[in-house]
């Protein structure tokens, strides 16, 4: 009965989107895990799925298209790319894309403020 019951437990977290660390260095989590519980991941890489939408002023990753639509930058997450990663992120605007890279709380990004910033150190496709 107590090994259904921790079955249980842990199907419901991955039903409910737990976060998932590969090592204490590397964790796959949603911006929600980011917004709520950031200084859990300061400072650790992590990989990120959100709606990228890329201006000449910065480069954000949003929960969902609906709050970059309404720019609701408390639901998102600065970048920090390379001259190269913006080069083939700018293709991608209005889509979503999958991030991995240091993720920095204190740092609210440029102009107006987000849940923080990811330093990109990997692209990927959702």
């Amino acid at each position: 009965m107590k090994h259904i019951l921790v079955c249980l437990l842990f199907l419901t977290g991955l039903a409910y989107g737990a976060d998932r660390c590969i090592d204490e260095a590397l964790c796959s989590v949603t911006i929600i895990h980011l917004i709520s519980n950031p200084e859990r991941y300061d400072k650790k890489e992590v990989i990120v799925r959100g709606y990228f939408v890329y201006d000449e002023n910065q480069s954000n990753l949003y929960l969902d298209s609906e709050k970059a639509k309404h720019s609701l930058s408390e639901y998102s997450l600065s970048l920090d790319l390379t001259e190269i990663e913006t080069q083939l992120l700018q293709q991608k605007t209005g889509e979503y894309v999958l991030i991995q890279g240091a993720f920095n709380q204190h740092d609210r990004g440029f102009g107006v403020p987000t849940a923080g910033t990811v330093v990109v150190t990997r692209l990927g496709s959702p």
